[in-house]
Protein backbone atom coordinates (compact mmCIF):
# COMPACT_ATOMS: atom_id res chain seq x y z
CA UNK A 1 0.00 0.00 0.00
CA UNK A 2 1.04 3.16 -1.09
CA UNK A 3 1.72 6.08 1.67
CA UNK A 4 -1.48 8.68 1.53
CA UNK A 5 -3.78 5.75 0.38
CA UNK A 6 -6.39 4.03 2.82
CA UNK A 7 -8.36 0.85 1.90
CA UNK A 8 -10.69 -0.25 3.56
CA UNK A 9 -10.48 -3.62 5.36
CA UNK A 10 -12.97 -5.69 3.41
CA UNK A 11 -11.60 -4.93 0.47
CA UNK A 12 -8.36 -6.59 1.73
CA UNK A 13 -8.02 -9.62 0.96
CA UNK A 14 -6.91 -10.71 3.88
CA UNK A 15 -10.77 -10.61 4.87
CA UNK A 16 -12.24 -11.17 1.45
CA UNK A 17 -13.19 -14.87 2.53
CA UNK A 18 -14.63 -14.36 5.62
CA UNK A 19 -16.88 -11.36 4.28
CA UNK A 20 -16.77 -11.36 0.37
CA UNK A 21 -17.97 -7.84 -1.16
CA UNK A 22 -20.97 -8.76 -3.50
CA UNK A 23 -20.94 -6.18 -5.81
CA UNK A 24 -20.75 -7.07 -9.52
CA UNK A 25 -17.82 -6.13 -11.07
CA UNK A 26 -17.28 -3.18 -13.49
CA UNK A 27 -17.42 -4.77 -16.78
CA UNK A 28 -20.43 -7.34 -15.61
CA UNK A 29 -22.37 -3.84 -15.24
CA UNK A 30 -21.62 -2.13 -18.52
CA UNK A 31 -24.73 -3.29 -20.17
CA UNK A 32 -27.08 -2.02 -17.75
CA UNK A 33 -26.06 2.12 -18.25
CA UNK A 34 -30.18 2.53 -19.80
CA UNK A 35 -31.46 0.20 -17.57
CA UNK A 36 -34.38 0.34 -14.89
CA UNK A 37 -34.80 -1.74 -12.08
CA UNK A 38 -37.42 -3.96 -11.44
CA UNK A 39 -39.01 -7.14 -9.68
CA UNK A 40 -40.39 -9.97 -11.64
CA UNK A 41 -42.96 -12.28 -9.45
CA UNK A 42 -41.86 -15.95 -10.09
CA UNK A 43 -44.06 -17.52 -7.33
CA UNK A 44 -47.26 -15.71 -5.11
CA UNK A 45 -49.46 -17.67 -3.70
CA UNK A 46 -52.01 -14.75 -3.50
CA UNK A 47 -51.77 -14.23 -7.24
CA UNK A 48 -51.61 -17.72 -8.72
CA UNK A 49 -55.02 -18.66 -6.55
CA UNK A 50 -53.16 -21.76 -4.94
CA UNK A 51 -54.65 -23.39 -1.27
CA UNK A 52 -56.44 -25.91 -0.01
CA UNK A 53 -60.48 -25.69 0.71
CA UNK A 54 -61.15 -22.66 2.43
CA UNK A 55 -57.70 -20.94 2.45
CA UNK A 56 -57.25 -20.24 -1.23
CA UNK A 57 -54.05 -18.18 -1.98
CA UNK A 58 -52.17 -19.93 0.34
CA UNK A 59 -49.36 -23.09 0.16
CA UNK A 60 -50.72 -25.92 2.12
CA UNK A 61 -49.01 -27.18 5.19
CA UNK A 62 -46.31 -29.96 3.70
CA UNK A 63 -48.09 -29.28 0.18
CA UNK A 64 -46.30 -28.19 -2.72
CA UNK A 65 -46.73 -25.51 -5.87
CA UNK A 66 -44.89 -24.82 -9.09
CA UNK A 67 -44.92 -21.67 -11.60
CA UNK A 68 -44.02 -21.03 -15.13
CA UNK A 69 -42.95 -17.44 -16.14
CA UNK A 70 -42.31 -16.49 -19.95
CA UNK A 71 -40.21 -13.58 -20.11
CA UNK A 72 -41.33 -11.11 -22.80
CA UNK A 73 -38.44 -8.75 -22.47
CA UNK A 74 -34.55 -9.35 -21.63
CA UNK A 75 -33.85 -8.96 -17.93
CA UNK A 76 -30.39 -8.74 -16.07
CA UNK A 77 -31.12 -10.64 -12.75
CA UNK A 78 -29.33 -9.41 -9.65
CA UNK A 79 -31.13 -10.92 -6.89
CA UNK A 80 -33.63 -13.23 -5.16
CA UNK A 81 -36.11 -12.37 -2.53
CA UNK A 82 -38.56 -13.96 -0.43
CA UNK A 83 -41.37 -12.83 1.58
CA UNK A 84 -43.53 -15.25 3.88
CA UNK A 85 -46.21 -15.50 6.28
CA UNK A 86 -48.42 -17.79 7.68
CA UNK A 87 -52.41 -17.35 7.69
CA UNK A 88 -52.63 -18.79 11.70
CA UNK A 89 -54.74 -15.96 13.93
CA UNK A 90 -52.44 -14.51 15.79
CA UNK A 91 -49.72 -14.24 13.04
CA UNK A 92 -46.83 -16.84 14.50
CA UNK A 93 -43.62 -16.06 13.26
CA UNK A 94 -42.49 -18.97 11.01
CA UNK A 95 -39.06 -18.51 11.36
CA UNK A 96 -39.40 -20.05 15.07
CA UNK A 97 -41.32 -23.54 14.11
CA UNK A 98 -38.74 -24.50 11.82
CA UNK A 99 -38.06 -24.16 7.78
CA UNK A 100 -40.16 -22.29 6.35
CA UNK A 101 -40.00 -23.85 2.46
CA UNK A 102 -37.78 -25.27 -0.02
CA UNK A 103 -37.55 -24.16 -3.82
CA UNK A 104 -36.15 -25.13 -7.13
CA UNK A 105 -35.57 -23.24 -10.60
CA UNK A 106 -34.78 -24.06 -13.94
CA UNK A 107 -34.87 -21.83 -17.08
CA UNK A 108 -35.48 -23.85 -20.53
CA UNK A 109 -34.89 -21.70 -23.60
CA UNK A 110 -34.54 -22.53 -27.74
CA UNK A 111 -31.17 -21.90 -28.86
CA UNK A 112 -30.13 -21.53 -32.41
CA UNK A 113 -30.80 -24.83 -33.54
CA UNK A 114 -34.30 -24.96 -32.67
CA UNK A 115 -33.64 -27.02 -29.78
CA UNK A 116 -34.92 -27.26 -26.33
CA UNK A 117 -32.18 -26.35 -23.62
CA UNK A 118 -32.62 -26.45 -19.57
CA UNK A 119 -30.43 -25.59 -17.01
CA UNK A 120 -31.61 -26.52 -13.50
CA UNK A 121 -30.37 -23.27 -11.04
CA UNK A 122 -30.23 -26.03 -8.47
CA UNK A 123 -29.92 -30.05 -8.75
CA UNK A 124 -32.24 -30.56 -5.78
CA UNK A 125 -34.76 -27.71 -3.69
CA UNK A 126 -32.64 -25.95 -1.03
CA UNK A 127 -34.12 -24.86 1.95
CA UNK A 128 -34.96 -21.03 2.23
CA UNK A 129 -33.23 -20.06 5.15
CA UNK A 130 -30.06 -21.73 3.14
CA UNK A 131 -30.12 -18.61 1.24
CA UNK A 132 -32.12 -15.78 2.60
CA UNK A 133 -31.20 -16.72 5.99
CA UNK A 134 -33.61 -15.98 8.83
CA UNK A 135 -33.78 -12.45 9.30
CA UNK A 136 -33.05 -12.43 13.53
CA UNK A 137 -31.72 -8.87 12.54
CA UNK A 138 -34.91 -7.62 11.61
CA UNK A 139 -37.09 -9.90 14.26
CA UNK A 140 -36.52 -6.91 16.86
CA UNK A 141 -38.01 -4.79 14.86
CA UNK A 142 -40.66 -6.86 13.15
CA UNK A 143 -41.71 -7.61 17.01
CA UNK A 144 -42.10 -3.88 17.86
CA UNK A 145 -44.19 -3.36 14.31
CA UNK A 146 -46.17 -6.75 14.71
CA UNK A 147 -45.56 -7.60 11.29
CA UNK A 148 -43.44 -10.91 10.69
CA UNK A 149 -40.17 -10.62 9.31
CA UNK A 150 -39.67 -11.15 5.75
CA UNK A 151 -36.01 -11.84 3.85
CA UNK A 152 -32.22 -10.71 3.40
CA UNK A 153 -32.03 -10.19 -0.58
CA UNK A 154 -29.91 -13.13 -2.13
CA UNK A 155 -27.50 -11.44 -4.33
CA UNK A 156 -25.75 -12.87 -7.06
CA UNK A 157 -22.06 -12.45 -7.58
CA UNK A 158 -22.60 -11.93 -11.40
CA UNK A 159 -25.57 -10.87 -13.04
CA UNK A 160 -27.68 -13.59 -15.26
CA UNK A 161 -28.85 -12.16 -18.37
CA UNK A 162 -32.51 -13.99 -18.83
CA UNK A 163 -33.60 -13.14 -22.76
CA UNK A 164 -37.31 -12.48 -23.96
CA UNK A 165 -38.41 -16.32 -24.71
CA UNK A 166 -36.69 -17.53 -21.58
CA UNK A 167 -38.78 -19.75 -19.36
CA UNK A 168 -38.65 -19.88 -15.66
CA UNK A 169 -39.56 -23.00 -13.66
CA UNK A 170 -39.91 -22.79 -9.49
CA UNK A 171 -41.36 -25.59 -7.40
CA UNK A 172 -41.77 -24.36 -3.86
CA UNK A 173 -42.88 -26.92 -1.35
CA UNK A 174 -43.83 -26.04 2.56
CA UNK A 175 -41.74 -27.38 5.54
CA UNK A 176 -44.43 -26.35 7.67
CA UNK A 177 -47.67 -27.60 9.08
CA UNK A 178 -49.71 -24.64 8.71
CA UNK A 179 -50.45 -22.76 5.41
CA UNK A 180 -48.28 -20.31 4.56
CA UNK A 181 -48.38 -16.64 2.43
CA UNK A 182 -45.35 -16.93 -0.03
CA UNK A 183 -43.75 -15.18 -2.73
CA UNK A 184 -40.51 -14.74 -4.29
CA UNK A 185 -39.22 -12.18 -6.65
CA UNK A 186 -36.53 -11.91 -8.88
CA UNK A 187 -34.90 -8.03 -8.82
CA UNK A 188 -32.80 -7.17 -11.86
CA UNK A 189 -33.33 -4.41 -14.87
CA UNK A 190 -34.63 -4.07 -18.13
CA UNK A 191 -33.80 -2.15 -20.84
CA UNK A 192 -35.06 1.68 -20.82
CA UNK A 193 -37.45 3.02 -22.52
Amino acid sequence: MSSGSLVAPVFTSRYFRRNPVRIPAPPDLLGLKNASPFWLPIFDTLSLGIGPAGAVGTLGGQQSGENNVLLTIDFAWLALVASVTTDATPPVSVYESGPTFAFQMQRTWIDSNGDEQTYMFQKTPIQAENIFGANQANSAIAALDSVLPGSTPFYLKKPVLLRAGDQLQVRVQSLQSSNLILQLCLFGYIEGQ
